[in-house]
């Protein structure tokens, strides 16, 4: 199984942020009761600051007061931010969930004016579904042992 890069190379995104909020890194409990959801190890206070020191940001999607959906931005360079732990829990699947908070955290990358990216595992079927869907590209084959991709490079 190997990692897939794919660039976004559609037009901006609309999308509806009504139910996705950006956590910060007081969220601690919020962010555990989307983990508690997905089956997860809950995480302490401070791996969670440690996650925002790191200069990723999380952002959780709502239905119905439960946070269903998750996804991230990691910022890989000043250029390249990258959509990243992308999850859907399991009783919220096939409903689109995964695709709104993306849609969501791309319209926020390209209103800075960076370089969206994200990955996937080869065999992730439903993901990679999502990812076309959303009009990204491939790039090229992630070598994990090496992590040779320069985000600087592409």
């Amino acid at each position: 199984m190997s990692e897939l890069l794919f660039e976004y190379c559609g037009n901006h995104l609309e999308s509806n942020s009504e139910s996705i909020i950006k956590l910060s890194s007081v969220d601690t409990n919020t962010y555990n009761e989307h983990l508690k959801l997905c089956g997860q190890r809950e995480i302490s206070e401070a791996e969670w600051r440690e996650v925002y020191a790191n200069d990723t940001v999380y952002y959780l999607l709502f239905e119905k007061g439960i946070p269903v959906a998750r996804a991230a931005i990691e910022k890989l360079s000043n250029d390249v931010w990258e959509i990243s732990d992308v999850r859907t829990a399991k009783p919220f699947r096939n409903r689109g969930f995964s695709e709104r908070i993306c849609r969501y955290v791309i319209s926020h990358i390209l209103s800075e004016n960076r370089k969206v990216t994200i990955r996937a595992e080869s065999d992730n079927l439903p993901m990679l579904r999502v990812i076309e869907k959303l009009g990204f590209k491939p790039c090229k084959n992630i070598n994990k042992r090496n992590n040779l991709w320069n985000p600087l490079t592409t």
